[in-house]
């Protein structure tokens, strides 16, 4: 981080600052970013899809939490 000058207080866009860097500087860095984001993208839709089940359930009252 530092050593590209990358400011640590840069808070959550730090990440999207950062692993491009990381992943241009390994071995087939680009293989490695496009299973890392695919991975982000797919966790993120999962848990969109967990709020809204949750929201259903209280509105319906049923319990869908297990």
């Amino acid at each position: 981080m530092f050593a590209d000058g990358l400011e640590p207080g840069a808070g959550p866009g730090l990440v999207l600052q950062a692993l491009p860097i990381a992943f241009g500087r390994i071995p087939g860095g680009w293989i490695r970013a496009t299973v890392s984001s695919r991975e982000e993208l797919r966790l993120a839709f999962s848990y969109d899809v967990w709020l809204v089940l949750i929201g259903r359930g209280r509105n319906d009252g049923r319990d869908v939490s297990g």
